[in-house]
């Protein structure tokens, strides 16, 4: 598989169980539960690419020479990075509020959710959840906000490619497929004129 491909499959891996994730919400249970548990080492593994620069994976971080032209490249980049630190944060999120090792089946032992074991005190225990800031239905809000940003960006990131490269909506559609098509296309045309 060349590099851009596996670029690719990344790509619309993370991007499909992102959106599957977001549309089950609330509603999907388990499945929600899960698809956030997968989406959690793609994270990862997007991560630890971006910091040695695997070929066929773009930087993650701006160059200094796009930081300098603040360009529409840069605007790219921040907007990726954005999209995954929210949805870093909503899937951490996710993590605080279920039973992770009733979930994963780890223990026989009924675990609580770390929004509900952080209280500080019985008298706390309406006002303090997480690490000691959220109470629950907080620690929900704060989910379903991150989830809202996590596609706000997305959408952003969408229109940003259409806006300011078209022609990668082809290559990560088909993949080299789609670049050959377009390159012997203009070569046709190119002959024609």
């Amino acid at each position: 598989m060349s590099p851009f491909n596996r670029f690719r499959s990344w790509h619309w891996l993370f991007a499909g169980l992102l959106l599957t994730a977001y549309l089950t919400g609330s509603d999907g249970g388990l499945l929600h539960v899960w698809l956030g548990y997968v989406l959690i080492p793609l994270f990862v593994i997007r991560f630890v690419i971006g910091l040695f620069h695997l070929r066929g994976f773009p930087r993650l971080l701006p160059t200094l020479q796009q930081w300098r032209e603040a360009s529409s490249s840069l605007l790219g980049k921040l907007i990726s990075i954005g999209l995954l630190l929210c949805c870093l944060l909503t899937c951490v999120s996710g993590l605080a509020m279920v039973d992770n090792g009733k979930i994963l089946g780890l223990s026989n032992a009924q675990t609580t959710p770390i929004v509900q074991q952080m209280n500080w005190g019985e008298e706390n225990a309406e006002n303090w959840g997480a690490m000691g800031i959220f109470s629950a239905d907080e620690a929900g809000d704060f989910h379903a906000g991150a989830a809202n940003a996590t596609l706000l960006l997305a959408g952003l990131h969408v229109l940003w490619v259409f806006i300011y490269r078209r022609t990668m909506i082809l290559n990560m559609t088909f993949g080299s497929l789609g670049q050959h098509k377009r390159t012997r296309s203009l070569a046709d045309e190119r002959k024609a004129n």
